[in-house]
C-alpha cells in the first residue's frame, strides 16, 4: 500500500489526504464492529 502511495504522490497526489482518509475509514469500520459486539 505505502509503494503505491508513494508513486500517487510522485505523479502529483497528496498523500496526506489519502492518509487521513484511510484514519476515516479504519475508525469507522472499527466503531460499526464495536456497536455490533456490543449487544451481545
Amino acid at each position: 500500500m505505502a509503494m503505491t502511495l508513494r508513486r500517487r504522490d510522485r505523479r502529483g497526489g497528496r498523500p496526506e489526504r489519502v492518509v487521513l482518509i484511510l484514519r476515516l475509514h479504519n475508525i469507522v469500520a472499527n466503531d460499526l464492529a464495536a456497536r455490533r459486539l456490543a449487544p451481545m
